[in-house]
């Protein structure tokens, strides 16, 4: 048998809270028919018809308020259920109304569709209870002689009180209600006056109800309390009806027991509560889907924010519809398996939003009921962010972060697959091509970092221009880069890639207002049945580079097992070069210096010379570029500086000559450009008691033109501290005479190139008299180096040549025979 729907009136000014009111009571399956008027008059009017189950009443009805319309419709003797809504929870405002004859309230934005529908539910069949109070009491006043059994029967706890709030009556439910107080033959309203230190607003509440009712101020009145004790609360609601058949205004008083009501309407409140703040705070999309629709219900805040979209253009619409899945044939796939499993989960999903953007999204998807409806719950974690910073993880492991480049764990990668591929098809051909930059060092320590690594950045996108797809540039580290050519048809091809890459790199990069270039050394490898490991291949190329090195520099060379035998020897070298400093194998040879006026022993040149354990005596020529290119020459010079200046001083104790005797120590370009020389020089002469004026510094023309400002600057240090300084092998480098004039140099020392070649080759005669002569304009001393004949000597001497060295007065000595030279 179908029941008939329980007619519920709206009154509400607010056309959009109609509509929310609206939406709520079509989420509830059935039993309700909602009526809407909009202002107070028509309200009251649709009030007084009596058509309604229950009312819903507004607190703002324009200038009006719905306690108001409350109070009217009860003094017009309305007895139907009326329920007050409010925009927040106001306890005084819940006063009012229940003091108006509110049977009940809620706060709108708290509201769900559950929540009204018990609410309304239950005022229903609290009413059905009224009605069955109303005819017991019909039935009382036709059968007062069964007042007591008919009270007993009532499931509620009942006393009856007169106009003056003294209780006549009550049942057995109230004296177990009340316990040992019954209150009868007592005043209710004065046994429920809360104590003066008490402050309890229910007690309040409730005697105010009890005499609204009792003086018709209210047609009924009702309120839930809560009840302690020692062991547990219980809540229980007071009815208040007014009863005239036991005087003018009499009431009877029920209290009903809805303890597990309340508590369970509580828990109910609370697990909304929580679910609703989840539901807008969470920092994930979460979207609400009918299951039988597919259409979206509701959206959190975040997915709207993620999507682009109003709540409003989201609502209705299916998942493909605002990009989340391909379309709609994938969304019904998905809500298949959803029924299938009850939980299907993506862990890469595209997602488009509104504006286009593209984002990447994990997404689970689960089934359940609410409300006797199937809903499904779509969380939706956006991991755009995510993916992308594995991605900049995966790419920054492979690649080098100043270039961009591949680095050597992707290179080495591409290479393993070129050697596999060679491996199976007999006719493949690969090449790799091993490149440094030469005087890269020089470019760092001249221009600094920042311009070194720019220039390092244009290199790499020069090379990237000089290949093929196909092909892989690479950066290994510092400036050495590498190119694998696959798929080549002969050496030719790498060698035509290799001249490309010379001709690129060749010309100048404009870095900040200048423009850098350096050359490039390659070696190469061709693929060969021999070639298994990645190793075996980089070791050769870079033997090949090393021996293009080795050759002059810019320029290529292509591996061959006589080259590995060069560089292994150069290897070997190397390391025989870092032992010998700390095994101190080095010594130190004296040249004389005599003057040439007078033929007398001025000082000594100290030259080094290296002690091989298996070699025998190794020449500088052997040794020392290497000792530059590592930068070993750096501990070998203070090395050299300090055992000729304590040589020197120890000499000086038996000289017997009229000037002091004094020692010429070399330095090298790297030694000048140190920072710290000056303190270095101080230290040295400090430990071993030299005076400054005996030592004599030689520096050659190409290290001081370098950095010619700079250059300056150590010079003009240098000659404080009282040094000499000496410009070697002048003439065989470039100079530039405003620079020169400027140095505070004290002595130009004249290539032994030029010297030999005197007599035999008159312009070499003309270079040493031009040396001399300008040496002279510009206040300085001369030394001729390589002295091997007297005709030398004379024609030197002719041109007013201060010093000599040479065979012609004697090859380097070691320190005992230097001795002997001195104290003859």
């Amino acid at each position: 048998m179908k029941t008939e729907p329980i007619k519920v009136l709206l009154i509400e000014d607010d056309e959009d809270d109609y509509i929310l009111t609206r939406e709520l009571f079509s989420e509830i399956e059935g039993g309700f028919d909602l009526e809407w008027v909009s202002c107070y008059e028509e309200g009251l009017q649709a009030v007084t018809r009596g058509e309604h189950d229950v009312i819903l009443v507004d607190h703002h009805l324009g200038e009006r308020t719905g306690v108001e319309l409350i109070r009217e419709a009860q003094k017009s003797g309305c007895n139907v259920p009326m329920i007050m809504l409010t925009g927040q929870g106001d306890r005084g405002l819940d006063i009012e109304a229940m003091h108006a004859g509110a049977a009940d309230y809620l706060v709108k934005n708290e509201t769900r569709a559950a929540l009204l529908e018990r609410t309304l539910r239950f005022i229903i069949q609290r009413r059905h209870i009224e009605e069955d109070l109303r005819r017991s009491e019909e039935a009382y006043r036709h059968l007062s002689q069964q007042q007591a059994s008919i009270l007993n029967a009532l499931p509620a706890n009942i006393a009856l009180v007169d106009s003056t709030g003294q209780i006549i009556a009550v049942n057995e439910g109230w004296k177990k209600f009340a316990i040992d107080n019954d209150f009868a033959g007592s005043n209710y309203l004065a046994a429920c006056e809360p104590r003066p230190e008490s402050s309890n607003d229910d007690a309040a509440l409730a005697i105010s109800g009890i005499r609204d009712v009792l003086t018709g101020v209210v047609g009924h009145f009702e309120m839930d309390y809560p009840c302690h004790s020692p062991l547990e609360q219980r809540w229980f609601r007071m009815l208040v009806r007014p009863f005239s058949e036991i005087g003018a205004g009499g009431a009877v008083v029920m209290h009903l027991n809805v303890t597990e009501h309340a508590m369970a309407e509580e828990k109910l409140r609370a697990s909304e509560n929580r679910y609703f703040r989840l539901f807008e705070t969470a920092r994930d999309g979460i979207l609400i889907l009918n299951h039988a629709t597919r259409k979206i219900t509701d959206a959190n805040p975040f997915m709207v924010e993620l999507l682009g979209y109003s709540r409003d253009e989201l609502v209705g619409k299916e998942l493909w519809e605002i990009g989340l899945v391909k379309d709609k044939k994938a969304s019904i796939a998905a809500f298949r398996a959803l029924q299938e499993t009850d939980y299907i989960r993506y862990e890469d999903l595209p997602l488009v939003t509104k504006d286009g953007k593209r984002r990447e999204v994990e997404f689970i998807s689960n089934g359940y009921e609410e409300n006797g409806h199937q809903v499904i719950q779509c969380d939706i974690r956006d991991i755009t962010d995510r993916k992308a910073i594995e991605g900049r993880i995966i790419h920054e492991a492979f690649h080098d972060m100043l270039t961009g480049l591949p680095n050597r764990a992707l290179f080495i990668e591409h290479l393993k697959k070129a050697i596999a591929h060679a491996e199976r098809h007999g006719n493949y051909l690969y090449a790799l091509l091993f490149l440094d930059l030469d005087h890269f060092k020089t470019i760092n320590d001249s221009l600094g970092h920042t311009i070194a690594d720019e220039f390092l950045v244009a290199t790499a996108r020069r090379l990237e221009t000089t290949l093929r797809p196909e092909d892989v540039v690479a950066r290994l580290g510092g400036d050495e880069f590498t190119i694998l050519l696959n798929d080549i048809n002969s050496i030719s091809d790498a060698i035509h890639v290799a001249n490309r890459v010379h001709n690129s790199l060749g010309l100048p990069i404009h870095l900040r207002g200048r423009d850098v270039s350096t050359t490039i050394s390659i070696g190469i490898a061709l693929s060969t049945p021999e070639y298994k490991k990645t190793e075996e291949v980089l070791r050769d190329a870079d033997t090949a580079m090393y021996r293009a090195k080795a050759l002059g520099r810019g320029r290529t060379e292509i591996f061959n097992p006589n080259i590995h035998v060069s560089v292994v020897a150069q290897l070997k070298l190397e390391m025989d070069l870092r032992l010998a400093v700390e095994r101190k194998e080095f010594c130190l040879h004296y040249q004389p210096i005599m003057s040439l006026e007078n033929n007398r022993l001025t000082g000594f040149e100290a030259l080094i010379r290296w002690q091989h354990p298996e070699r025998g005596l190794v020449p500088p020529n052997d040794f020392i570029p290497k000792a530059e290119e590592t930068g070993q020459i750096l501990l070998i010079g203070k090395w050299v500086l300090y055992e000729a200046c304590r040589q020197l001083r120890q000499w000086q104790h038996g000289w017997r000559g009229d000037q002091p005797l004094t020692i010429s120590v070399n330095l090298s370009a790297k030694q000048f450009s140190q920072v710290d020389l000056v303190q270095q020089i101080e230290r040295v002469l400090e430990r071993t008691g030299l005076d400054a004026h005996s030592l004599k510094l030689e520096i050659t023309e190409t290290a001081v033109m370098e950095k010619a400002e700079v250059a300056t600057a150590m010079l003009g240090q240098l000659k404080e501290l009282g040094v000499k300084l000496h410009i070697d092998d002048f003439g065989t480098g470039y100079s530039s005479l405003s620079y020169l004039h400027r140095f505070p140099v004290d002595e130009l020392k004249i290539d032994r190139l030029f010297v030999s070649r005197m007599g035999a080759d008159d312009e070499s005669s003309e270079i040493v008299a031009t040396i001399v002569q300008l040496a002279h304009n510009l206040g300085m001393e001369v030394t001729a180096e390589g002295v091997e004949t007297v005709e030398q000597l004379a024609q030197l001497r002719a041109l007013s040549c201060e010093y000599g060295q040479g065979y012609y007065f004697s090859r380097p000595l070691v320190a005992e025979s230097a001795n002997l030279m001195i104290e003859a």
